[in-house]
C-alpha cells in the first residue's frame, strides 16, 4: 500500500499572543497547524476566527495568503514534511473532518494554553488550542503519541517528531515561490 504526506507547519505571526507564546515557551515558533497537503489547500488549526479580533478563537482552516497571514505579512514559518501509512493519512483526514463538520461546536481553550505554562492540563470539552488539537489529531491517528496529555504539548515539540523533514523555513510569504521552485524540481 502506497504511503502518503501530511505536513506539520510551525509559525510566528507576531501578534500579542504570539508574543506572549514566545516569550513563555523561549522558542521561535508559537503555532502550529497540520495539512493534508502540500499546496496548503487543507491547512488547519485552532485559532482566530476573525483576523482582527483576538478574543474570537476556534477550529479554522488557515489560508496561507488569507485571514490572520494576511494581515500578518511578516509570518515566519517553518514547513515539516511526514511521510504516513494510507491508513494513517484517511484517520487523520476523518478527524480533521469531523471538525469541519462540527467547527461550530468548538471554541478556542485560552485556560488550557495558560495550563501549558504551568504544566497542568486543563482539558475542557470542546476546547482546543493549537497545540492541542494537532497532539490529538496526530494521537487519534495513530501518527504520534508525546506520550503526555495533549493539553501540555507545546508548538515546538512538534519539531521532535522522529521522521519529519524540513521542506521550507522563512516567511510565509515567499512559500508559493518556493513551492512552485519545489514542484518543478520533482516533475
Amino acid at each position: 500500500m502506497e504511503n502518503k504526506k501530511i505536513y506539520i507547519m510551525l509559525s510566528y505571526t507576531g501578534t500579542i499572543l504570539s508574543r506572549i507564546v514566545k516569550v513563555c515557551t523561549l522558542r521561535e515558533y508559537s503555532h502550529v497547524s497540520v495539512a493534508l497537503d502540500l499546496e496548503f489547500d487543507s491547512l488547519y488549526s485552532f485559532g482566530r476566527l476573525q483576523p482582527r479580533n483576538p478574543f474570537s478563537g476556534g477550529f479554522v482552516k488557515e489560508e496561507i495568503d488569507g485571514g490572520t497571514y494576511k494581515i500578518f505579512k511578516n509570518t515566519r514559518c517553518k514547513i515539516f514534511e511526514l511521510e504516513v501509512t494510507m491508513l494513517q493519512y484517511q484517520n487523520l483526514k476523518d478527524f480533521i473532518d469531523h471538525f469541519i463538520d462540527q467547527s461550530h461546536a468548538y471554541k478556542f481553550n485560552v485556560v488550557g494554553l495558560i495550563g501549558t505554562m504551568v504544566n497542568k492540563p486543563f482539558n475542557r470539552e470542546n476546547h482546543y488550542f493549537c497545540s492541542q488539537f494537532v497532539g490529538k489529531a496526530l494521537l487519534k491517528s495513530n501518527i504520534y503519541d508525546f506520550g503526555k496529555d495533549v493539553g501540555l504539548i507545546k508548538p515546538t515539540e512538534f519539531a521532535e517528531i522522529p521522521g519529519l523533514k524540513t521542506i521550507y523555513q522563512g516567511k510565509l510569504s515567499g512559500y508559493p515561490s518556493f513551492l512552485e521552485a519545489y514542484n518543478k524540481g520533482r516533475s
